[in-house]
């Protein structure tokens, strides 16, 4: 039985510069999702977003790279719900997150934004904390000033574990389509 649509959001900052970067890791697993599922994503103006349909196991539903840069992702978000009807709940959210040690990677089914100018911009805009998220730990510099560290591209040696977490996130978020009343961990 189908469940309500949903949406995908890799959380991200519109431009060739930041592709690579710590902040877009979001986005890049959420790309590597619409190619495992081949879906195509095209540019959306009324919802500022690249977005693209999704069917998998019977389930329908969306994915979105908002083009807002990463403090204003709610407008998108908000303006796609909107404009289809999709409701919080069914809505996850992949971000990545400098509380978390790089490689690990962290479900929640609410909660606070924990610092993330891109997860508070959905709360605000949605005007609630009750959406998923799957946060992608990309670790934290205390050497660097933090948003130098969150625009900067991985190392070589993180880079190169780059393709096993977006799988893990693709495999994650497959279930999530499917199953969407996982439990936190």
């Amino acid at each position: 039985m189908s469940k309500a649509p949903f949406l995908i959001v890799g959380l991200c900052n519109p431009g060739k510069q930041y592709n690579n970067t710590r902040h877009n890791f979001g986005a890049q697993v959420v790309v590597s999702l619409a190619n495992s599922l081949g879906v195509e994503l095209k540019k959306k103006a009324k919802f500022t977003a690249i977005v693209g349909k999704v069917d998998f196991e019977g389930e329908g539903g969306a994915l979105m790279l908002p083009l807002t840069y990463m403090n204003l992702s709610g407008r998108s978000v908000k303006a796609y719900l909107k404009a289809t009807g999709v409701e919080a709940q069914n809505v996850i959210v992949v971000s990545d997150d400098v509380s978390i040690p790089f490689g690990t990677i962290r479900f929640r089914n609410e909660g606070s934004c924990g610092g993330h100018n891109g997860l508070l911009s959905v709360e605000q805009e949605l005007g609630t904390r009750s959406f998923c998220r799957l946060r992608f730990g990309v670790g934290q510099d205390i050497t660097m000033d933090l948003a130098d560290y969150v625009l900067a591209k991985f190392h070589p040696d993180e880079a190169d574990q780059l393709p096993t977490l977006y799988d893990e996130g693709c495999q994650l978020l497959k279930e999530w389509i499917v199953n969407r009343d996982l439990k936190t961990n």
